[in-house]
């Protein structure tokens, strides 16, 4: 009734809001009468612009809307663990003004020149998820754009990083960049933070020191992208180390503060402007 009055207030009384031929084929079927039945009602089906979703796949539509509005960390509590063998492991919300807006877990597995770090990042406010393998002269990377997948590997060969893969067009990706004396590999997220930590283990309270990577970059183009870390190590609190890093890439410099356990791993982080975010590793 409240449909077909307001279509003819709209002057297309035939439109819809009726059951008739040639109106739109808009419409909910329930196994009982509206106008008696208690609430909540549930529609056996629906019928939207002519196409009939059944319930079964009405309440699958719900539950993906429920998945995808839940906060980023949730979805992998039924995840397997990225590794049976990973040394640590870790989960970590990134956030802004205290809202959070992505989620990323690791795993560590090997140890030395075989160790390596494997990630998820789950990003809903740009609807990608990314997922990477990063060790000392070996990356591969993996991002999820809507229905558009972008696949990287990269490679330490004759002085030179090679990216090899598709972008996100499908299009067959071949890059390669000197690599400068005294750099490493670099990659997406918390993976390129730790190679990173990896180098400051023996950079005492107050001493300064430059860094520099080469970071394979995946969205939303493909990159080999040259990075300077300007690194100052602060007072530890807490018996953790706190550094403050300046990290500049095409231009623009971003300055952190990063605390770190005794492990290695990452604690905390805080980006400043234009960043803004913070990023904190969950508690078990």
């Amino acid at each position: 009734v409240c449909s077909s009055d307001l279509w003819r207030y709209l002057g297309q009384p035939h439109e819809a809001g009726v059951v008739e031929v040639g109106a739109r084929a808009d419409l909910l079927l329930l196994a009982s009468n509206p106008l008696s039945a208690p609430l909540p009602l549930i529609p056996d089906g629906v019928m939207l612009r002519g196409r009939w979703l059944p319930r079964a796949e009405l309440a699958s539509r719900l539950a993906e809307i429920a998945r995808h509005d839940a906060p980023p960390g949730d979805r992998w509590a039924a995840a397997p663990p990225l590794s049976d063998d990973a040394a640590h492991a870790a989960q970590y919300d990134i956030a802004i003004a205290g809202t959070p807006v992505a989620a990323e877990r690791l795993a560590i597995v090997g140890a030395g020149a075989k160790r390596a770090i494997l990630g998820q990042i789950i990003d809903p406010g740009s609807d990608l998820e990314t997922t990477y393998r990063l060790a000392p002269d070996r990356a591969t990377v993996r991002g999820l754009y809507h229905t558009m997948t972008v696949e990287l590997t990269a490679s330490l060969t004759a002085g030179a990083l090679v990216v090899t893969g598709t972008d996100l067009a499908g299009v067959p990706v071949s890059l390669r960049a000197p690599l400068p004396a005294g750099a490493f590999v670099s990659g997406p997220g918390i993976g390129g933070t730790l190679a990173l930590i990896d180098r400051l283990a023996a950079l005492k309270p107050g001493a300064r020191r430059t860094l520099t990577a080469l970071e394979v970059v995946h969205y939303p183009a493909v990159a080999i992208a040259p990075v300077r870390y300007q690194v100052e190590r602060k007072p530890d609190v807490d018996g953790h180390r706190v550094f403050r890093v300046a990290t500049t890439r095409a231009g623009a410099t971003l300055a952190s503060e990063l605390t770190v356990d005794r492990d290695g791993l990452l604690v905390g982080q805080s980006d400043g402007p234009p960043a803004d975010t913070t990023t904190t590793r969950r508690t078990r």
